[in-house]
């Protein structure tokens, strides 16, 4: 994962347990092309969740490659992709272009899964290698019929053999 953002960003209390997670893993450091610092850091520690990296977008940086997991009802699986989300159309050979349905959002080697009534998408499975930036899911977060979960956190509803 990849998060992103200004000294001051980096340097703000708020964020304190999350920059603590990039000292405390010796994270890779790097200046960007902005002048933004970019920090790649491991997708499982507990304190990097969904909501800290909404709050890590709010402030005003950003967060790539982090993966997650659409959950979606069976009503919203069979709705429209949401605007602004990538890929979210196609075009036939006659250049038509159509909205897709959350159940038509992957490519041909990816897969959805149901479990228990509720559908659950890769945040890379129609964008793939990459995968959706906080910028991108922060669109899904908070809409009645959707949830984004962390691998941790799609994990714990397997069945366990």
């Amino acid at each position: 994962m990849k998060i992103i953002g200004n000294e001051d960003l980096y340097l703000n209390p708020t964020f304190k347990a999350l920059t603590d997670v990039i000292i405390l893993r010796n994270a890779a450091r790097e200046t960007n092309s902005d002048g933004n610092i970019v920090a790649t850091v491991d997708n499982d520690h507990p304190k990097i969740t969904v909501l800290t990296c909404l709050a890590w977008l709010q402030a005003g940086g950003e967060v790539e490659e982090l993966p997650l997991f659409i959950e979606l009802t069976a009503a919203k699986y069979a709705a429209d992709v949401l605007v602004g989300i990538p890929n979210r159309t196609s075009v036939d050979a006659e250049g038509v272009e159509t909205v897709l349905k959350w159940s038509e959002w992957k490519q041909v080697n990816n897969t959805h899964v149901e479990i228990g009534g509720k559908f659950y998408i890769m945040t890379n499975a129609n964008i793939s290698p990459a995968y959706l930036k906080a910028s991108e899911f922060a669109v899904i977060y908070g809409k009645v019929g959707y949830a984004l979960l962390t691998n941790a956190e799609y994990a714990a509803l397997l069945p366990q053999a």
